[in-house]
């Protein structure tokens, strides 16, 4: 395909981001290269996020808008919201960032001629008045260059969603979406095992910490979990990613990792898995190989721990 025969979509969840979404969508309204398609799927605003939308769609035929009928989180809202969209490449768009100017024009262009399942820009971060705090975002989250292995993805995702443009072959391959893992983890892992995983160095999207993120930021209005309810979130959401991994076609690297991982699950009064950390240890360079040595430690020792490891 030519990029005059390709058609473009953006995908976008909101929940009450009435504050930063005006910014947003005139960015994508704006872009050297108009999207086909922007779908929005609303998560049951309570504030006026809804309504924006409206106004902007009165203005511009290529936005549509579904509504949830009960609050389905964002993981659910995106793969809803991939499902539904009907371009030969979809971005994901967070409710309060800004993109460049040139974004869907170069990674168009990029994927015409590399034709990669998941392409992934850099970003840079922005503070909520729009004030650029770090030049790169995966710098920012501690990544001196982008993971590329399978392994590595399955235990540390530097991929964010809002950064990423994929093909709608690829995302028939990689849903349904595991319920635990948040969903730009899975699809990296996914594209990672299947060689369909791209990296583009260039700051593309300004992205927005504040504190009501739905992933990254502080969220002050969510209540804080417990210690042991936050170590049983995390815990469960990797078990199903391993359980996921396992369950793809064909030869997966992280298939072996998985596959440890899990035994701790299958034994519910595990602390501490001494299997597991050496297995690890053995392999922190390759696994972890932007972290220094007390970093990798820490992960290590965190990823060893077994279904009551939150008494350590």
């Amino acid at each position: 395909m030519s990029n005059s025969t390709l058609s473009v979509s953006v995908v976008m969840a909101t929940y009450n981001g009435e504050k930063f979404l005006a910014a947003q969508l005139d960015s994508i309204i704006q872009q050297t290269m108009p999207a086909d398609e922007v779908l929005i799927i609303d998560d049951c605003s309570t504030d006026g996020t809804v309504e924006i939308i409206r106004a902007y769609q009165q203005l511009h035929g290529n936005i549509r808008l579904l509504l949830n009928s009960s609050n389905q989180g964002s993981n659910r809202t995106f793969e809803a919201a991939l499902h539904s969209s009907k371009g030969d490449l979809i971005f994901i768009s967070d409710q309060d960032d800004i993109w460049v100017a040139n974004k869907v024009e170069t990674m168009v262009n990029d994927w015409e001629v590399h034709r990669a399942g998941l392409t992934s820009s850099d970003g840079c971060i922005i503070d909520q008045y729009g004030v650029q705090r770090a030049p790169s975002e995966l710098e920012f989250w501690g990544h001196k260059k982008p993971l590329n292995t399978q392994e590595s993805l399955f235990l540390v995702n530097c991929y964010s969603g809002h950064n990423m443009m994929l093909s709608k072959d690829f995302i028939r391959l990689a849903q349904p979406f595991p319920a635990g893992p948040v969903y730009d983890h899975w699809l990296a892992v996914v594209a990672c095992g299947l060689g369909q995983l791209r990296h583009l160095p260039i700051a593309l999207t300004q992205h927005r910490i504040h504190d009501h993120n739905q992933v990254n930021g502080a969220n002050k209005s969510r209540p804080r979990k417990s210690k042991r309810a936050r170590f049983k979130s995390s815990r469960n959401a990797l078990y199903q990613l391993a359980n996921a991994v396992i369950s793809l076609p064909g030869e997966q690297p992280a298939k072996p990792l998985a596959k440890i991982l899990l035994k701790q699950a299958y034994a519910p009064r595990t602390i501490f898995s001494f299997t597991t950390f050496f297995h690890l240890l053995r392999l922190r360079k390759f696994l972890f190989p932007s972290d220094s040595l007390k970093k990798q430690l820490r992960r290590i020792k965190n990823y060893s721990l077994g279904p009551l490891g939150y008494f350590l």
